[in-house]
């Protein structure tokens, strides 16, 4: 590294810049793993190259002689997978199971539906050990499909390009996701992206359950899929007569009393609240992007 420009990784900051880079010793491909050295030659981490990307390395592990491999792969995601399972019970089958950085498996993300598995890559490193994320994500208990939505546009920052399909096993019904309660039926194939897919419900369950102002008036005014208000089983807010959108960027949520039905982004199909038993489907905001069509129901308490 240049001098004066590890402070960041010595900091454990996981990402290394192109301008940071005094000089790159062989010629690594996307992907390969390097050991990253400091000015004054001290090993100091192990980490993804990409050689087009503003971001030059991802740290896999700040352990300069650690030996990533396959393995290492498999340990990373198992590790992660066990810090989330006292998160998934008979109510909530959901989870974000493997958060790219934060479980130290840079540009991975992958979202436990029930049964099936949504994986994201969108990093070098991550393309590199594409294999060996998919088969651990297959080994874990209980799950029966892997589905890669490798579809965001930052790859294409990282030299790749977009990838979406069946990984691994067979997805032959509608993916059903438990979520306090309430049972989504989710479209992972053609859901705009995974974020989308994923409810903002799963990792606030337990926040929303405590401020949740049950009894009040309220709308939620940020969300991908109006969770909030069907948790509620409430008559939507009457402040909303006449439909005025409430947006933060791309996010919208709004409720229209007339058909008691939430929409976000104009593409959740939202019913079966106790209010009305149709559907509804409305145009988004120009502001909003569609989110993944939803299809919700309440299951026994």
């Amino acid at each position: 590294m240049a001098p004066g420009r590890d402070k960041p990784l010595r900091h454990r900051h996981p990402w290394i810049f192109s301008g940071a880079i005094a000089h790159v010793e062989g010629d690594p491909a996307a992907g390969d793993t390097v050991q990253v050295v400091g000015a004054d030659g001290e090993p100091l981490a192990q980490a993804a190259f990409s050689p087009v990307s503003q971001i030059r390395a991802r740290v896999w592990s700040f352990d300069p002689h650690a030996r990533v491999d396959s393995a290492f792969i498999r340990d990373r995601i198992e590790n992660a997978a066990a810090l989330r399972a006292p998160m998934l019970d008979a109510r909530h089958t959901g989870c974000r199971l493997v958060h790219a950085e934060a479980d130290g498996l840079p540009g991975v993300i992958a979202d436990r539906y029930g049964d099936i598995v949504v994986v994201q890559l969108s990093s070098a490193g991550a393309e590199r050990w594409r294999d060996a994320i998919v088969a651990a994500l297959a080994a874990m208990p209980d799950v029966r499909c892997v589905y890669e939505r490798s579809d965001a546009e930052v790859r294409t920052l990282e030299g790749l390009a977009p990838r979406t399909g069946l990984a691994r096993g067979t997805l032959a019904h509608d993916v059903e996701l438990i979520e306090d309660g309430l049972a989504y039926r989710i479209d992972v194939a053609t859901g705009q992206k995974i974020e989308s897919m994923r409810l903002p419900g799963i990792d606030l369950t337990d926040t929303q359950q405590r401020v949740s102002p049950r009894g009040r008036t309220a709308a939620q005014v940020v969300g991908l899929t109006g969770d909030e208000w069907l948790r509620r089983r409430s008559e939507p807010p009457r402040d909303l007569e006449r439909r005025e959108r409430l947006f933060v960027g791309h996010a919208c949520s709004f409720w229209s009393p007339r058909h008691a039905t939430g929409c976000t982004g104009g593409s959740a199909r939202l019913s079966g609240f106790g209010h009305s038993s149709n559907s509804t489907r409305t145009a988004p905001p120009a502001t909003c992007s569609p989110s993944a069509t939803l299809t919700a129901r309440t299951t026994a308490s």
